[in-house]
């Protein structure tokens, strides 16, 4: 082997090299080409060579390694990096150096279904007219704006943006996902502050600031991450030309403020579950107080459950005398009627009602009226779950179409999960058939005890069934699913269902659970043509805190299981966005 193979790569280069024009595009993605090695200076060529020989290096280790002035490495390294011929990596609070080698890869070496890999094989201007930024744009104009975009593509691990460098461009995530992190003042390690995924931004902040233009966290892949970067200039040119940019900008920065502001307000992992009936008498409040039951027993934590706009039914129903505003049942949870609403203004009245159980309770769990009137919005922006009660009556089931509809228009999708229960107050109701677009049925129950007497232990089964899997969905919200695969080297079928019973106990030791199934992929490999594939996933649902907390051990697991599956790529949802590994 010889002891320079780049300058065995650099003559066979140069032996086939005739001159002809760069035609490659602006937004052809970085990295290392024999070619440019050709006219590239003896020094820097040193270094090349020294660090493509080792995965990555400090940059103490790259001077000793070519031994020249540390102020010269240094100076060295900052030409490549801004040339594209090296990264930086951020590993374990270090960073570190790696040369990057150019390589575009396609579907056909991918590997991957073609179901999943068309989630990720689109064109830059398909891609922007997903971003919301560009909402209200003409086609033409999203297609001059793409054409202008540079391409940049990096690998697990390295820098997107320093903490503390000037900002110079917006970077809008194409594919995988970035973790945004600050140096803490006080032990000078990385804390993770949130996850950017696909048609996300950055960069943003710095470049609408006139003067401090610093960037304020570092963003680091976490999986192979592709952007699209433009630079200041023809951001600011974007605002200014296009109007409905601007104000899609506003607000997309307004909303970040908002919801900043809701996590803040519920930094007590608070957990607000509402239950609707779509007419009254479908059964709202059983179901509704058994979950606070349920809440109250696995948990362990105050629970409660109320009722908007007027909860003084309660007090005849559950046995406590009605000039009483809080009573726990002998279920272990709290019921409240909260009397000074009725005279307030609803605004006013829905915030103080809000406030005074987040103040008091870790779980709420509120029956909510089937009318939604505009001071409902407020509780609805803060739910997690949201319950629908329904009847096997015609009549229940168009008014479920027209609450659905209400709802859809409210509720955050990203944060709030929907169930819809059917359920069977009556005995009448028994025979009735349900549609097949519910997630629960509760039978009817002639031997359900009454309110005022119903403990965790006497709950009929089929109730407390329904009660206990939406406890533990509650919060919950956030959907992360693995998908492994069945076959290695193009074609040649593997059983990985031990691989498959890892990743669920894996994924179960961090999130408390996890299921699998099968789905059938198709694929084309340039060697062997149509490529049919079972593929597994598994998938497991849970908390925002245990997603951020957990996520990086995911994406490290995730590298693991790529290499000892021998696979060029591995996928992984978060939340409905696809990650290639």
């Amino acid at each position: 082997m010889s002891d320079d193979p780049l300058g065995d790569l650099i003559s066979a280069a140069r032996r086939r090299k005739t001159p002809q024009a760069d035609s490659s595009p602006d937004n052809e993605p970085k990295g290392l080409n024999p070619l440019d090695l050709l006219d590239m200076p003896l020094e820097q060529r040193d270094v090349i060579n020294w660090l493509s020989r080792r995965p990555e290096a400090r940059l103490s280790e790259i001077q000793a390694g070519v031994q020249q002035e540390p102020q010269q490495v240094q100076a060295i390294v900052e030409t490549l990096k801004k040339a594209g011929y090296i990264h930086e990596a951020l590993i374990n609070g270090e960073i570190l150096y790696r040369v990057v080698f150019k390589a575009k890869l396609g579907r056909l070496s991918r590997g991957l279904p073609q179901d999943i890999w068309s989630r990720f094989d689109v064109d830059n201007a398909a891609f922007l007219r997903q971003v919301s930024l560009f909402r209200g744009m003409t086609e033409e104009e999203i297609s001059a704006i793409a054409t202008k975009m540079e391409t940049r593509t990096y690998q697990r691990n390295e820098v997107l943006l320093w903490q503390g460098e000037i900002g110079e461009r917006l970077l809008l995530i194409k594919s995988g996902i970035v973790g945004i992190s600050r140096i803490s003042p006080k032990t000078h390690e990385q804390e993770t502050l949130a996850y950017l995924r696909e048609g996300e931004m950055l960069g943003e902040y710095s470049l609408l600031a006139e003067q401090n233009r610093t960037i304020a966290a570092t963003a680091t892949a976490l999986s192979e991450v592709t952007v699209l970067a433009m630079n200041r200039q023809e951001f600011i040119d974007l605002l200014e030309n296009h109007r409905s940019a601007a104000i899609q900008l506003s607000k997309i920065l307004v909303e970040r403020l908002l919801n900043a502001s809701v996590r803040l307000a519920s930094s007590q992992d608070t957990k607000i579950a509402l239950v609707f009936g779509v007419q009254s008498g479908v059964g709202e409040t059983t179901i509704g107080s058994a979950l606070a039951m349920t809440l109250a027993d696995t948990t362990q934590r105050l629970s409660v459950y109320t009722e908007y706009i007027d909860a003084r039914n309660l007090s005849a129903l559950f046995g406590f005398p009605a000039d009483q505003e809080t009573y726990r049942h002998p279920g272990g949870f709290d019921l409240w009627v909260y009397r000074e609403m009725l005279s307030m203004p609803p605004n006013v009245r829905v915030t103080l009602f809000m406030d005074q159980l987040l103040t008091n309770y870790a779980n709420i769990v509120i029956g909510m009226p089937w009318q939604i009137d505009p001071a409902t919005h407020y509780i609805l922006e803060r739910a997690d779950q949201i319950v629908i009660v329904v009847n096997p009556t015609s009549t229940s089931w168009r008014e479920l179409d027209r609450l659905l509809d209400q709802l859809r228009k409210a509720m955050h999708p990203e944060k709030t999960t929907l169930f819809i229960v059917g359920n069977c107050p009556h005995a009448e109701h028994a025979a009735l058939p349900m549609p097949g677009h519910i997630d629960f049925i509760i039978p009817h129950l002639p031997d359900l005890p009454p309110a005022a007497l119903r403990t965790p232990d006497n709950l009929p089964e089929p109730l407390a069934k329904v009660a206990a899997v939406l406890s533990d969905r509650l919060g919950r919200n956030n959907q992360i699913s693995v998908y492994i695969p069945t076959t290695v080297d193009v074609d040649q079928v593997i059983d990985t269902s031990r691989y498959v019973q890892q990743t669920m106990a894996f994924l179960g030791e961090r999130f408390g659970g996890a299921t699998s199934s099968q789905a059938q992929g198709v694929w084309n490999s340039e060697e062997s043509g149509l490529v049919s594939e079972t593929v597994y996933i598994v998938r497991s649902y849970t908390t925002q805190t245990d997603l951020d907390k957990f996520l990086p051990d995911v994406m490290e697991y995730m590298a693991e299981l790529k290499q000892a599956l021998k696979q060029e790529a591995m996928a992984v949802e978060v939340n409905q966005k696809l990650i290639l590994v």
